[in-house]
């Protein structure tokens, strides 16, 4: 009658669904956004603090409360009666301390203004009244996809009815391909299934979901198919650790030690590391007897944790205890894989070949084979890092292909070939951001600015600087963020920008301090580095390398000491010590194999000088007598100055 009257009428209404009727357009009106990056101006928070005004006038937003507020809006959902229900409570208690009691929202959002329906009086009352308009299916479905903190996806739901449902009544978001619950109605929906007294059972089958899931993934992670299978395990990355919490909470070892296994090699490539060791830790405590098919897993990941946490040389014995027990595990096993890994958190990995291993382990096993030889052996220790790069990229295998190619663009620059250096460190660098490895990729992109500065690509070096650093704030590893921001000096110095480089030192070892073994191990370099702007600027005297510990020498890398070596020996030509200079530059060739060709020394020009000094056979003497003898008698040579 009222369309027969006035044609173009229109009525605005809402509603918690469609109302399904002809002529109807729907305008679905989503939770208030939160902004991480301007929170003050977003309309959760804006929200907040009018209601919070209007009951305590003299509240203002501030450094003092704004991470509470953001906290509340970000775990209300930006439900906009939630956040008003939260503001309402400011009378009786300040911003952390609401936040601090949402875990039992639905008791502390409770009362309002007495004028409003009875329905939106609580945020319980709100859920509630929906809640028991739901059809049996549509309620089944809710507490079964409430115990999924990450939502699910699409093939994880059989009735798509019920799951249409609960869309159109706005209890699940659909995010792309995956279908979630809003943190509110989840913990709603929580509260009834505990009445229900099902929830233990739902809780075991997400388990046994989740195990599979992360096991399946984990192989694939090793596959052409690693992107999917990174992707996957990133989206139910909150699922996963809600399992793990869970076997640590119920003394469920089993459980907790093959979700262990089956994401330890996911924490590795994404770089967060912290959080693999906070999962280890707890699942590690838990007084209960082990399988004795996971414990070598056990014992694996207990030395792995222990390397995060307290350096290289922590958890030795157990890894190699875990890898002598995992002997007997058939591939596949849960667990097996680590087994293949734990090699790469020894000092000594030993050969590759004559293993018996094929495909991604053989391949696995030369990465490791050549990062560790090429510490100690310089360019030919290296040499396994070609064969591995054949290996994984008929595998189509990007961290594999990539770590390849890292220590390549390494071999190539101690040959001075830089452009090619560059190539393959650009290649790396491509492929771990593309497969999603924060802390690998950091790393990758760090040094490619060095490479991309030393070949004289300015702009170029800044782009992946600025990249890596980004990355490691993205994983916030201290590790991480400490390579990042240590490889501005060497970029600074390759630029020109002495005084720049001298400035960043100060902040670039605080945050070395900071970082597991990272420090330790890059003494040396950053030492040579120090004595390097010293000697380039041509004011004062080179003493960083002589105050260098004869452990911090001796346990440095010999791509590391070849530069103390050079460094120590353009010092040595202002004591007019020429001799002692050739056979300094003598030892950086015995110790990599080759004379440096990286040129971070080039403006120094220290053989062409010494050769001056000494004329050149007196010169070759003397260079060859260094060249002639190993790593001991460098490191003989620089301790010695130290003392």
């Amino acid at each position: 009658r009222l369309l027969g009257a006035c044609p173009r009428l229109r009525i605005l209404a809402t509603s918690r669904e469609a109302l399904a009727i002809g002529g109807e357009r729907l305008f679905p009106i989503p939770p208030l956004p939160l902004s991480t990056e301007d929170p003050e101006s977003s309309p959760a928070v804006r929200l907040f603090c009018e209601r919070a005004a209007a009951v305590k006038p003299d509240f203002k937003l501030d450094d003092s409360n704004i991470d509470a507020v953001v906290e509340i809006c970000r775990r209300l959902d930006g439900l906009p009666l939630a956040v008003e229900l939260a503001a309402a409570r400011m009378r009786a208690l300040d911003a952390a301390q609401i936040a601090s009691r949402l875990d039992d929202r639905f008791a502390l959002l409770a009362g309002s203004d007495r004028t409003a329906p009875a329905r939106h009086r609580t945020l319980s009352a709100v859920i509630a009244w929906s809640w028991d308009l739901l059809s049996e299916p549509e309620r089944a479905l809710a507490m079964r996809l409430c115990v999924y903190p990450a939502g699910v996806a699409l093939e994880r739901v059989d009735d798509l009815d019920a799951l249409a449902g609960l869309v159109e009544k706005s209890l699940v978001d659909r995010d792309g391909e995956r279908y979630r619950m809003l943190e509110t109605i989840r913990s709603y929906a929580v509260a009834r299934l505990e009445e229900s007294g099902d929830a233990e059972a739902m809780a075991d089958e997400m388990a046994e979901h989740c195990i599979e899931l992360a096991e399946r993934s984990d192989q694939e992670l090793r596959t052409a198919a690693q992107i999917t299978a990174m992707a996957r395990l990133t989206a139910e990355h909150g699922n996963l650790v809600t399992v793990i919490g869970r076997a640590a909470a119920t003394a469920d070892v089993e459980t907790g030690l093959r979700m262990l296994a089956a994401l330890f090699w996911y924490w590795q490539l994404r770089g967060s590391y912290s959080e693999f060791r906070h999962w280890a830790e707890a699942v590690l405590a838990v007084p209960a007897e082990i399988p004795e098919h996971l414990q070598s897993a056990a014992l694996i990941v207990s030395g792995v944790a222990a390397t995060a946490k307290g350096g290289f040389l922590a958890g030795q014995d157990d890894i190699k205890a875990g890898i002598a027990k995992g002997e007997a595990l058939e591939p596949g096993a849960p667990g097996q894989f680590l087994v293949t890994m734990a090699p790469a958190f020894l000092p000594d990995a030993g050969p590759a070949e004559g293993r018996g291993l094929e495909g991604w382990e053989l391949g696995t096993a030369l990465i490791i084979e050549a990062a560790g030889e090429s510490q100690t052996r310089g360019l030919e220790g290296a040499a396994p890092a070609d064969r591995a790069e054949a290996v994984f990229a008929e595998i189509g295998e990007r961290w594999g292909l990539a770590s390849s190619l890292r220590i390549k663009a390494e071999r190539l620059g101690w040959e001075g070939r830089l452009e090619e250096g560059v190539q393959a460190a650009d290649e790396a660098a491509r492929l771990l951001d593309e497969l999603g490895t924060y802390g690998d990729a950091c790393e990758a992109y760090a040094e490619l600015a060095l490479w991309r500065a030393r070949n004289g690509d300015v702009e170029g070096s800044h782009e992946a600087l600025e990249r890596a650093i980004a990355l490691a704030d993205t994983v916030r590893e201290p590790n991480s963020m400490a390579y990042a921001r240590w490889f501005q000096l060497p970029v600074l110095i390759s630029e020109g920008r002495y005084r720049d480089a001298i400035a960043v030192i100060p902040d670039i070892e605080g945050a070395l301090d900071g970082a597991t073994g990272l420090g330790e191990r890059i003494k040396v370099l950053t030492s040579s580095f120090k004595d390097l702007v010293v000697l380039l600027q041509g004011e004062g005297r080179p003493e960083a390398v002589a105050a260098i510990s004869a452990a911090n020498i001796e346990g440095a890398a010999v791509a590391d000491l070849a530069m103390a070596c050079r460094v120590s020996a353009a010092a040595a030509l202002l004591d007019d010590d020429a001799a002692r200079a050739a056979r300094l530059l003598g030892f950086a060739r015995a110790l990599l194999g080759i004379d440096d060709g990286r040129g971070y020394d080039r403006e120094l020009r220290t053989e062409e000088r010494a050769r001056e000094a000494l004329g050149d056979k007196a010169f070759e003497e003397a260079y060859d007598a260094g060249a002639k003898l190993g790593r001991d008698s460098a490191v003989a040579e620089l301790t010695g100055a130290a003392q």
